[in-house]
């Protein structure tokens, strides 16, 4: 079945290749267009040769490919060294071959447009369009599209090697887009604090403080009933995030959580794979771990109970290990969020407070859990205000 078949194609293409990548996200490949490197492209292809930026990505470090970078390098095509010249073209020249909603937000989040010349030849207009599939949406899909006035057989050989390359990403893309995106520039983007334990209640807090830039705060107050599906939720992390369900769906699907609805998640933090049991309360029923600031529908008061462990510092388990909240503390969060100075971004305060017992099995749970609240809310800005826009306010392209 293709993927993609709801999607218009040029009339003129002359050549569609669709393909998968194993165990890469598509958010992998949408840093990986501003990130290329002489090194990773000859990992993934080893016809691949030199690599330069001519016209570098001003902002590397955001989702989505940057308009009118460009480089150039030299790869192996039908039995010759060639030099290839690829610019990144704008995103409007694409409108009407790719999912519109990529319009209702900030960079491309499912395609790549570009021209591309072969020793100064014809130019080759490219167009890869890619999505996630597969039964846990941890792989992609693409549909590399070529068009080209000039040598077809040529253009088709290219083709193959970018093919190549993105199929070769399968065994390094994924870690490299977690360590060099979440770990060094998203995890620079808040603090966390872990406070000490209180014996009287067997509790500690953890303390999450980010400014988040690109979304509003109603975009924020309308996600927490509308996560719906596990697709969904690896949008909010693609990486740390593994199942979704709703045990008790919300009944009133607006900008304020439901009382009552539960979630159930299965998430990693840290090398712990945890089952969560995540409950909308009322803070005048369970108060919050601190005092509310933000008027409603501004904050989001839950009862966070682990249900399971699926891994234990990394290693998997032979049989889940189930956890019984009773007569233990339960575990309480709480986000709160408003707008920054400029107006841009939200800020949000996050508190966690969390029962002692779980650093016997993982001694950095709370270290783990704050860096797990900014790689998941970092990542909003790159899907939310498409769906809040496109969903909550009606809007089309």
């Amino acid at each position: 079945m293709n993927p993609f078949a709801g999607l218009a194609s040029s009339p003129n293409v002359d050549e569609q290749m669709l393909f998968v990548v194993e165990d890469v996200r598509p958010e992998a490949f949408s840093w990986f267009w501003n990130n290329l490197s002489q090194r990773a492209l000859r990992r993934a292809n080893r016809q691949s040769r030199d690599f330069e930026w001519i016209d570098a990505p001003a902002q590397p470090n955001e989702l989505g490919y940057e308009s009118q970078a460009s480089f150039k390098q030299s790869i192996w095509l039908e039995g010759r060294r060639r030099s290839v010249t690829s610019r990144y073209r704008s995103p409007d020249s694409a409108r009407g071959r790719v999912d519109p909603s990529n319009y209702l937000g900030g960079r491309p989040f499912s395609f790549l447009a570009m021209t591309v010349t072969i020793d100064d030849g014809a130019p080759i207009d490219v167009l890869l369009r890619y999505k996630p599939v597969g039964d846990s949406l941890t792989d992609t899909a693409f549909s590399l599209e070529l068009t080209t006035a000039g040598d077809k057989n040529l253009a088709r050989a290219y083709g193959l090697w970018l093919r190549g390359l993105l199929e070769g990403t399968s065994g390094f893309l994924t870690d490299r887009f977690d360590r060099k995106f979440y770990d060094d520039v998203v995890l620079t983007r808040g603090s966390v604090e872990v406070t000490p334990i209180e014996f009287s209640s067997l509790t500690f807090r953890v303390i999450v403080n980010q400014e988040i830039k690109g979304i509003t705060p109603d975009m924020l107050a309308w996600w927490w009933d509308h996560i719906d599906n596990l697709a969904r939720y690896r949008l909010w992390q693609p990486i740390d995030h593994d199942r979704f369900e709703w045990a008790v769906a919300p009944q009133d699907r607006d900008l304020q959580y439901d009382i009552g609805a539960v979630q159930i998640v299965r998430e990693f933090i840290g090398n712990a794979l945890i089952t969560l049991r995540i409950e909308g309360v009322d803070p005048e029923v369970s108060p919050a771990p601190v005092p509310i600031e933000q008027p409603r529908p501004y904050f989001f008061n839950s009862l966070a109970e682990p249900q399971s462990f699926q891994q234990i510092q990394g290693v998997s388990l032979p049989v889940d290990v189930p956890l019984s909240p009773a007569p233990f503390p339960s575990n309480k969060l709480i986000h709160q969020w408003r707008w920054n100075d400029a107006r841009d971004g939200v800020i949000l305060d996050t508190v966690f407070t969390i029962f002692a017992g779980v650093l016997i099995p993982q001694p950095s749970f709370g270290e783990d859990l704050g860096r797990h609240a900014l790689r998941e809310f970092q990542t909003m800005p790159y899907f939310l205000p498409r769906l809040y826009r496109s969903e909550w306010l009606g809007l089309t392209p």
